[in-house]
């Protein structure tokens, strides 16, 4: 009788979770709130002219986990990172997904296109390569690179591309979502592994911000 009981809560959770325990959004609000985050994130595209946005997951013994982090990015001039401003963009979050080729009901409730829109940030047009990464979870702190602020300023002689699949190319009103990167090798010769956004990462994205999804060029860090 208690496992029934039990069964019965749990199966009511649930039942109630799906259907916002208040009756079923309304439509229309739904409808308002994508359409102004949409407009946010094309504003913000005008910006520099392009977006950018991507994802960094480390891969311990137990599987896939987020970090909450970001990377510093150079424009590349002829192969190597150029002494101009570089650009720090911030990890999004990682949907972890249980299955990555079919989206669940149940994983819409944290998304939004207001959070897509901190995410994705400006940058201009341009070929550019990682040149410093930080990825934190948990009690886990990992830094790769040299190219960072220290303690007398940044020392340009100490930056250089990671090598692996570091670079990506930007191209004029894109917006781009450059799936995930992990980090390999050691904190002196980093190197990088890029991937391409689940499809059902990609279905999240479609369902929360239509406006936008035609607009996004899928791709990855590469070589």
């Amino acid at each position: 009788m208690y496992a029934k009981f039990f069964a019965a809560i749990g199966l009511g959770l649930i039942a109630c979770l799906l259907a916002g325990c208040a009756g079923t959004p309304d439509p229309a609000k739904v409808a308002a709130q994508q359409h102004e985050g949409s407009a946010q994130i094309f504003a913000k595209q005008k910006e520099k002219g392009s977006l950018l946005l991507v994802r960094m997951v480390d891969s311990p013994f137990l599987g896939d986990v987020n970090c909450d982090g970001y990377i510093t990015l150079r424009r590349m001039n002829a192969g190597k990172p150029d002494e101009e401003p570089p650009l720090s963009v911030g990890s999004a979050a990682a949907y972890r997904l249980q299955n990555p080729n079919k989206l669940s009901l149940g994983q819409l409730f944290s998304a939004t296109a207001q959070r897509y829109e901190r995410w994705f940030v400006p940058v201009a047009p341009g070929r550019y390569s990682i040149t410093y990464a930080s990825c934190r979870y948990g009690n886990t702190n990992i830094e790769a690179g040299g190219d960072q602020d220290g303690l007398f300023g940044r020392t340009f002689s100490y930056v250089r591309p990671f090598g692996g699949e570091s670079t990506i190319t930007i191209g004029q009103d894109q917006i781009v979502d450059a799936g995930y990167i992990r980090l390999a090798g050691t904190r002196s010769d980093p190197r990088v592994v890029g991937t391409v956004a689940t499809p059902a990462e990609r279905d999240l994205m479609k369902s929360v911000m239509p406006d936008v999804y035609s607009s996004i060029t899928f791709t990855k860090f590469g070589l």
